[in-house]
């Protein structure tokens, strides 16, 4: 299971300046760490980092996850670990929640 720890907004252009919503998830060791309150994930298939962002939404923060190869991330600091990760998450929800968790998806290799 992970939690969405933050969501960092950054400006893209496609062509014109979009705003792009990043999501930043951590994985979590049992149900009662993390914060209360925040969304959380679950995911199947491949092992995924212990922190990592997925691909963000454009022009408002979602709840879903995005779709795509998944960026791993430093635990300590949330910033960018240079490593290449051959994962890609898949929002087979639809941005439907799971039971108590706020969706899932699947984890599998994706080529680089």
């Amino acid at each position: 299971m992970y939690e969405r720890v933050e969501t960092r907004r950054s400006t893209v252009y496609t062509p014109a300046a979009t705003t792009l919503y990043t999501p930043i998830l951590e994985r979590l060791h049992s149900p009662r760490d993390g914060r209360r309150g925040t969304l959380r994930y679950g995911f199947i298939g491949s092992q995924l980092p212990a922190a990592f962002a997925t691909q963000g939404t454009l022009h408002r923060p979602s709840p879903r996850l995005g779709s795509g190869r998944v960026s791993k991330l430093d635990p300590k600091t949330l910033e960018p670990s240079g490593q290449i990760v051959s994962i890609c998450v898949n929002d087979v929800t639809n941005g439907r929640p799971i039971g108590p968790l706020a969706g899932g998806s699947l984890a599998l290799w994706c080529p680089a």
